[in-house]
This record gives structure tokens, C-alpha cells and sequence, in this order.
């Protein structure tokens, strides 16, 4: 679980949070395992090599990080789709038109 560090910052005497896997699981509600993993990858990110426990300031930067993009490319997949979409309803609406288009011309000579 979650510790607090003394680290010296100068002639000042600071504390900071670290977090292992088990904080992460129940901060991200993610299995252990997977816990484990995203702390390697979020201390790769932070310049730390290996397992370790992590500042939590550091983890929350690299979390946010991580679900920004995610984020990102939910909406590129929803912006492909409804690119498709519109292309596909173009394409009919197109052939519709010019059949429409032919009829009020035939009626109003």
C-alpha cells in the first residue's frame, strides 16, 4: 500500500506519496496483474527502470496521459465511421437527388 518518503529538497525536508501495484489496481479498479504491469510502463515513462513503487503525482501525470489518448483515438475511430457513413449516404442520396431532380423538372414543364 501506499507509503510516504522523506527526501531532502535542499536544506528542506519534503514528503511525498508512493504507490506500489495495489494502489494503482484499486486507483485504475484493474486486476493486480495488470497493475503490475502498468507500473513497469509508468515508471519507463517517468525515467525509472523497473518495478518499483511510484510517486503518486507521477503516476496521475502519466494515467492522464494515457487516457487522453485513449480518448483521442476513441473519437479518430468515431470521426472514421461517421466519415464512412456519410460517404455511403451521399453516394445514395446523390443517385436519390438526381432521380428527384429529373422528376420536379419533368413536372413543372
Amino acid at each position: 500500500m501506499s507509503r510516504i518518503e522523506n527526501y531532502r529538497d535542499g536544506k528542506d525536508c519534503r514528503q511525498r506519496e508512493m504507490w506500489d501495484y495495489e494502489d494503482i489496481a484499486e486507483y485504475c479498479k484493474i486486476p493486480d496483474e495488470k497493475a503490475q504491469q502498468l507500473i513497469v510502463l509508468a515508471n519507463k515513462y517517468c525515467g525509472n527502470i523497473g518495478y518499483a513503487d511510484i510517486r503518486k503525482e507521477d503516476f496521475i501525470e502519466f494515467i492522464s496521459i494515457v487516457q487522453a489518448e485513449c480518448d483521442s483515438r476513441r473519437l479518430q475511430d468515431q470521426a472514421n465511421k461517421a466519415t464512412i457513413e456519410y460517404a455511403k449516404k451521399n453516394y445514395t442520396q446523390g443517385w436519390l437527388t438526381s432521380v428527384i431532380s429529373s422528376a420536379i423538372a419533368l413536372l413543372s414543364r
